[in-house]
């Protein structure tokens, strides 16, 4: 079972003449709940194979910013 929440950030993007222009990027969080037989390697076996998928097919697949098997070192204190 997964938590999932839909996101929105603004990112700034800054032009070679000195301007910048903000843009909004929607983003989605999966934050996995700990289960004792599969502790990270679900999360570590999920983002390899959006990668995977992504870099060998034609298959339209989400972009992976980050991602974290280890949830004692996370920021979230959990698998992302």
């Amino acid at each position: 079972m997964n938590s999932v929440f839909f996101l929105k950030a603004a990112s700034i993007k800054s032009a070679t003449d000195g301007s910048s222009a903000a843009a909004e990027q929607q983003l989605v969080l999966r934050v996995a709940h700990p289960f004792p037989t599969h502790v990270g390697r679900r999360t570590l076996h999920e983002a390899t194979c959006l990668l995977l998928i992504g870099q060998h097919t034609t298959v339209p697949v989400p972009r992976l910013l980050a991602f974290s098997a280890d949830a004692a070192s996370s920021p979230l204190k959990a698998e992302f």
